[in-house]
């Protein structure tokens, strides 16, 4: 038997999952129609957020046979079917931040 998680429960999953993997950072987390956009400042990279974040997506598409799918994926043993269809994840860089990456960027030798 699967479980369905609303969309509200899923982002309340989201921002779990984000919180222990990043407890410094704050994250925003919002329903857009069926989707999730998550936005941050500095922090981890977009990939490393993707890898939390894209396991709570409950739609797949398959854009050559232009298809849209449902997902079901496993937690805690059961089989359950996340409410946000697709999410979205935005980072945003401060010029303090870049400033410090390049400064260490030109430290290496």
């Amino acid at each position: 038997m699967t479980t369905y998680q609303s969309h509200a429960d899923t982002n309340k999953l989201i921002r779990k999952a984000l919180k222990e993997a990043f407890p410094d950072i704050v994250f925003s987390v919002r329903k857009s129609g069926g989707s999730t956009y998550i936005r941050w400042t500095d922090g981890p990279t977009q990939r490393a957020v993707d890898k939390i974040a894209k396991h709570f997506e409950g739609a797949t598409f398959d854009g050559m046979t232009d298809y849209r799918g449902g997902s079901v994926h496993s937690m805690n043993g059961e089989e359950i079917h996340f409410g946000a269809d697709f999410v979205f994840t935005s980072r945003e860089i401060t010029n303090a931040h870049r400033a410090t990456c390049l400064a260490q960027i030109d430290a290496l030798p």
